[in-house]
């Protein structure tokens, strides 16, 4: 299972306290066997946290999992919970989501409903 946040950037405030509340529950997330990561539209620069920054710089992966608002032409923030190729969980919107501690537990509750043996 993968949790991914797809993020605006460090000039978003927002984004950076988004961050910096996932980092401080990402061994929580890789407790349960939850990789994490982020994408971001801008490059990160020398920001580091507990999970890879990753870059998107033509919005691609933000346009194919819907983060991308066509309408005003500008990326959306976004959560997901992937597992064995299936969205479990998702959030998308103009306000980061940052309950992770919530999430953890919603995590728990989807990965054992969708159990299915060993992985």
């Amino acid at each position: 299972p993968t949790l991914v946040v797809f993020w605006l950037g460090m000039q978003c405030p927002h984004c950076v306290e988004q961050l910096q509340a996932l980092d401080q529950k990402a061994k929580d997330f890789a407790d349960l066997g939850i990789d994490v990561l982020a994408i971001g539209n801008l490059p990160a620069g020398d920001a580091t946290f507990g999970f890879p920054l990753l870059h998107d710089a033509d919005l691609a992966t933000f346009r194919a999992w819907h983060c991308f608002d066509e309408f005003e032409a500008m990326p959306l923030h976004g959560t997901f919970v992937i597992d064995r190729g299936q969205v479990r969980w998702q959030d998308v919107g103009a306000a980061p989501f940052v309950d992770f501690a919530w999430l953890r537990g919603e995590c728990q509750r989807l990965l054992h409903l969708h159990a299915v043996g060993p992985k």
